[in-house]
């Protein structure tokens, strides 16, 4: 027999879990709670991270002018190397479960974050979603009382992953591109740009 796995997107929403709905105790990364048979774990932000372009294609180790821009594959995406002993934990724990309870943030990047990592491990069990807004006592547990078919919210995080392949294809070949004109004039250092970072004019 397994347990039902709660993957949270922050720790505040474990704390908010245990202190409302379960006891559980520390057990490493994540909390067991054995009188209601129930894991929890904080994921802390993405796990999942989209893979580099010389990946896709070895050349593009080399930064040139002559590749830019290139031909988009098809996106994926490889475990955050700096949280490798985590998401073998949590990887561990999906395997283990009979059913997961989705508790990302209540937007779509939230979505995305569980459902990538759900993907990843070729999770094809049930997954409920629940929205947590409010963390006092009434608000946690009347989201719990109102879990939803997580199939029903997938979608929602696709804005969330369509939002990070175009940053991610604007930042590489942009910075490419500035970094190897300035080197062109003599600079030797990297020209990092970003949507985030740079400020555009229209």
């Amino acid at each position: 027999m397994g347990y039902e796995l709660i993957i949270a997107e922050k720790n505040e929403l474990v704390d908010a879990t245990l202190k409302h709905m379960y006891q559980g105790r520390k057990t490493g990364y994540y909390y067991t709670c054995d009188t209601d048979n129930k894991r929890i774990m904080a994921t802390n932000g993405h796990m999942m991270t989209l893979l580099d372009p010389e990946e896709y294609d070895p050349t593009l180790k080399t930064w040139s002018l002559l590749t830019i821009p290139w031909v988009n594959h098809k996106p994926r995406k490889k475990p955050d190397p700096s949280k490798a002993a985590q998401f073998k934990v949590l990887l561990e724990l999906i395997a283990g479960a009979d059913s997961i309870i989705h508790a990302g943030d209540a937007d779509d990047e939230g979505q995305l974050i569980v459902d990538e990592i759900l993907q990843y491990a070729k999770w094809t069990g049930k997954v409920k979603r629940v929205y947590i807004t409010d963390n006092t006592d009434g608000g946690v547990k009347k989201a719990y009382a109102n879990l939803i078919d997580n199939n029903l919210k997938i979608t929602d995080g696709y804005a969330a992953e369509a939002r990070s392949i175009a940053d991610k294809n604007f930042g590489y070949m942009m910075t490419r591109l500035y970094t190897c004109l300035a080197k062109e004039q003599g600079f030797s250092g990297v020209l990092n740009v970003g949507r985030v970072q740079t400020a555009l004019r229209g």
